[in-house]
C-alpha cells in the first residue's frame, strides 16, 4: 500500500465462498464511497 493508504482485515468467518464474496463486495463499495467523500471534501477545502 502507498503512503496515506490503509487496509482493513475482516475477522469474520463466513458459511461459504458466496457469503464471503458478498461481504468483500460490500466492504469494497463502502471503501469506495468513503474515498469519494474524502476526495470531495479535500477538493472543497483546497479549491
Amino acid at each position: 500500500m502507498g503512503e496515506g493508504m490503509c487496509a482493513t482485515v475482516d475477522g469474520k468467518l463466513y458459511d461459504g465462498e458466496v457469503c464471503a464474496a458478498y461481504a468483500a463486495d460490500s466492504m469494497a463499495e463502502n471503501a469506495a464511497q468513503r474515498e469519494i467523500e474524502y476526495q470531495e471534501q479535500w477538493e472543497l477545502e483546497n479549491a
